[in-house]
């Protein structure tokens, strides 16, 4: 199977993450709705909880195996050796659950939750983290397109057949559950499929005497991840476990909503994540520092402007973007959902910029600034979430919303400081370009929404955010028309990206 460009990669990435953007609000929907808040803060609850779990077992090996397998496509071996990996973690996972709840100790992890509903959390986590490996199997060999088809197709498919239990009435916990563990499974049988019949190995080769190299290579690679990973997961968990103690189920279900709705403000960037990461590490391979200049500037900045596009229209909306997705029963989510809404783009440039860390295996800084701004941000997740006996704000989904933003801004901003000593680049222009752009499209989403609400005089909200969002775009083609600096750009470059839309043979004729 011939590999195909960055490009045409990146087009259907981002065409797969936009169906998913659309089907996830469907989910998150249903679920939201299907669920009610308390129940859905309980499966966001133990859905977080054993996702961080893995997260914490993991220790950046994926990271280490996605950045060695895009160098050494050839090398089977490799990939036999991380999927026993993932197997040894993820049994080693679900004895550490049957010890825990065999020692009496389940009630103090996970209150108020049953085994049921525990183990079908820890069983959804092993089969992502197993469709997870294999998605990144198939960006690395290059084989995005196909595997990006299978994911649009699975993910259509699935939504229908949540949708069927939705409206049934059969919509529960348990089965919310179990629906994530197949669609989980279905995509990692796809996965596989499309390496298979590409001739590459998805299994690898058996292993003869290489595992102790290839588990001194990961060490080499990943120690300086293990203390962040465990920092980091380690604060999650505890930020999690403090908001389902002091403030219960239900503001666990507002902040889980809210996440799960400043996730789709980074379909953009999820899209390029992979692909970028697997650019910096063939360049940083071939000692292209100019490819990696590009790489940053031609990616990251624009990327960001999209964020930031979509993020402020949900900042000013949340209260209705809320409601919609979750019903009036989310309402006092609103403020959650507008901090969150920014979380996003921070995330552009953390996990873009991210990305040279990992392909100039700078893991040990990394870490560095990880993990203190981690550990910086736990007292404050104390005092956020805690309630006034303990000497904190008792502030719920809102104060672990706007810890979670104040810590990621604090932490990337660091990151891209090095990041740009690195490739030479002024670091003022980013952070000036990211000021600027994100009240540009607050103010033009704010001028929407007043002008919306006093011109047309209707009771359906879903109607008044079509309208805002028809006014507010039409500001966006205009302001970039006339004034691109905001963004960064120039006339001269949305020309050519508009004859590269309309012709995509215009570049290979015009370099």
């Amino acid at each position: 199977m011939k590999e195909t460009s960055l490009r045409a990669r990146y087009a259907y990435k981002l065409v797969a993450n936009s169906v998913g953007m659309v089907t996830g609000f469907v989910v998150e929907t249903m679920a939201a709705r299907g669920l009610g808040a308390k129940v859905y803060g309980d499966f966001h609850f133990l859905n977080n909880f054993f996702q961080q779990s893995v997260s914490l077992l993991e220790f950046g090996s994926m990271i280490a195996f996605y950045t060695k397998l895009s160098r050494r496509q050839a090398e089977a071996k490799l990939v036999r050796f991380y999927w026993l990996y993932v197997a040894v973690t993820v049994a080693l996972l679900f004895i550490a659950v049957f010890a825990a709840w065999a020692a009496g100790q389940a009630s103090t992890l996970w209150p108020a939750q049953s085994m049921s509903s525990i183990g079908l959390a820890v069983s959804f986590a092993a089969v992502l983290w197993l469709a997870n490996v294999a998605g990144k199997i198939t960006d690395a060999y290059g084989f995005t397109v196909p595997a990006e088809k299978a994911r649009m197709v699975l993910r259509l498919s699935a939504v229908f057949i949540l949708a069927g239990l939705f409206f049934s009435g059969y919509f529960s916990l348990t089965g919310y559950f179990i629906w994530n563990v197949m669609a989980s499974l279905a995509l990692f049988g796809a996965f596989a499929r499309v390496v298979v019949r590409s001739g590459q190995s998805f299994a690898g080769r058996a292993l003869s005497g290489e595992a102790k190299e290839y588990v001194r290579e990961f060490y080499t690679f990943c120690h300086p991840l293990i203390v962040f990973g465990i920092i980091s997961a380690a604060a999650t968990l505890a930020d999690i476990w403090m908001l389902q103690h002091f403030a219960g189920s239900i503001e666990q279900g507002y902040y889980g909503l809210a996440l799960r709705i400043s996730a789709v403000c980074l379909v953009f960037t999820t899209a390029m994540t992979p692909l970028i990461a697997r650019e910096f590490a063939v360049a940083h391979a071939q000692q292209n520092r100019q490819r990696m200049i590009e790489l940053f500037l031609g990616k990251i900045p624009q990327l960001y402007v999209i964020t930031a596009i979509l993020a402020a229209f949900v900042f000013v909306h949340a209260d209705t973007v809320a409601i919609l997705i979750g019903g009036n029963q989310y309402h006092d989510a609103a403020p959650a959902v507008a901090i969150l809404a920014l979380y996003p783009l921070q995330q552009t440039y953390g996990q873009l910029s991210g990305s040279i860390f990992y392909a100039t295996e700078q893991t040990a800084l990394y870490r560095n600034i990880g993990a203190a701004s981690i550990v910086a941000g736990v007292p404050l997740s104390y005092f956020l979430l805690s309630d006034h006996l303990h000497w904190g704000m008792n502030a719920g989904a809102i104060g672990l919303a706007a810890k979670t933003v104040i810590v990621s801004a604090v932490a990337i901003n660091v990151q891209l400081y090095f990041n740009t000593r690195l490739l030479g680049l002024y670091l003022w222009r980013l952070m000036l370009h990211q000021l600027v752009t994100l009240v540009t499209c607050l103010l033009l989403a704010a001028t929407s929404r007043l002008l919306i609400e006093h011109t047309i005089n209707v009771s359906s909200p879903f109607v008044r955010l079509i309208g805002a969002a028809v006014i507010y775009m039409s500001f966006l083609a205009g302001s970039l028309y006339f004034f691109p600096a905001w963004a960064g750009l120039s006339w001269e470059v949305l020309r050519r990206l508009s004859k590269e839309l309309i012709n995509p043979k215009y570049k290979e004729h015009h370099p």
